[in-house]
């Protein structure tokens, strides 16, 4: 069975999505500090989604239900969410914004055992996020339908420049979180 668009989205973003998950692997969500960056960069990054979302679709039900959950979260370790300083450009395929969010829910399942090992009763407390159910039958609806996607294709072509898009947004988020965290250290 030959490669489908799926396949061939996920190799041709492999380099950002890696870059990614080393940005968000810096953060020691079992601290506070690395909890409150973790949050701030993921809600930032979904505040930014939810802004191209199409309306009522359930792409921005869930991003309103993300952010909801990690107010609450950065609440309970005494921060917010603050000025949503990152931006998407206006087109951004709904596919691929799917792409990004379902994948990112299943990362954050991953990232939930880490989590929950934190000795830290606050950041134990932290859980309005992380308790959020995954849906995997929305996962394989997203990747059902990148793969009836025609290969080389206007529409393939711009669906991974947006996966790129998002990937960078969720890079920048981190990376703005780690200086934040790095200059404070540095302050004291």
């Amino acid at each position: 069975m030959g490669q489908n668009f799926r396949h061939v989205l996920r190799d041709q973003t492999r380099g950002p999505h890696d870059r990614v998950d080393t940005a968000i692997s810096g953060f020691d969500i079992q601290s506070r500090e690395g909890l409150r960056a973790f949050f701030r960069m993921h809600g930032a990054c979904f505040e930014a989604m939810l802004l191209r979302a199409e309306a009522d679709s359930a792409s921005s039900k869930m991003l309103r239900d993300m952010i909801l959950r990690i107010r609450v979260d950065l609440d309970c370790l005494g921060s917010s969410l603050g000025v949503v300083a990152f931006g998407l450009p206006d087109d951004i395929d709904p596919l691929a914004m799917d792409y990004v969010l379902e994948g990112s829910r299943l990362g954050s399942k991953v990232l939930q055992k880490r989590w929950s090992a934190s000795t830290d009763r606050t950041v134990a407390q932290a859980r309005a996020y992380f308790s959020m159910p995954v849906d995997k039958q929305r996962w394989q609806t997203v990747c059902a339908k990148l793969a009836e996607v025609p290969l080389n294709t206007t529409l393939a072509h711009g669906i991974t420049l947006d996966v790129e898009c998002l990937f960078t947004l969720f890079q920048d988020a981190a990376l703005s979180e780690a200086r934040t965290i790095r200059l404070a250290k540095e302050a004291l």
